[in-house]
């Protein structure tokens, strides 16, 4: 039970990552942008 709880809090904390990534940031920019890309990646593994 603890330990789905800490997984739940790290997929909140990804996710509060990738938005921070992509604020302000459409779709062309997202595409021509590999640093966004790869960092918006690296929060979904």
């Amino acid at each position: 039970m603890k330990d789905d709880k800490l997984y739940l809090i790290y997929i909140i904390e990804c996710i509060e990552h990738i938005e921070s990534y992509t604020k302000n940031v459409n779709k062309e920019t997202f595409m021509n942008t590999p640093i966004i890309q790869d960092a918006v990646q690296e929060m979904i593994k």
